[in-house]
C-alpha cells in the first residue's frame, strides 16, 4: 500500500516532487497557477490537483 500523498504543497515540496525551481514555480504564479498565501506567516500553499492540471496544460 502506498503512502498518501499530502494535498497541499509548499513551494519546496512542489520544487522536489515535480522537479521545478522555485523560481519556475514564481513565474506559474504570475502565469495564472493557482495557490493560496497565509496571511499570518506568508506561506504560499498549492492544491496538488491545480499543479498537476497545470503542469498538463503547459505540455500540450
Amino acid at each position: 500500500m502506498s503512502p498518501k500523498k499530502k494535498e497541499y504543497l509548499t513551494k519546496k515540496e512542489v520544487s522536489e516532487e515535480f522537479n521545478i525551481s522555485e523560481r519556475t514555480l514564481d513565474r506559474y504564479r504570475v502565469e495564472g497557477l493557482k495557490y493560496i498565501q497565509k496571511t499570518r506567516n506568508g506561506k504560499v500553499l498549492f492544491h496538488r490537483k491545480d499543479i498537476e492540471e497545470y503542469l498538463k496544460s503547459k505540455t500540450r
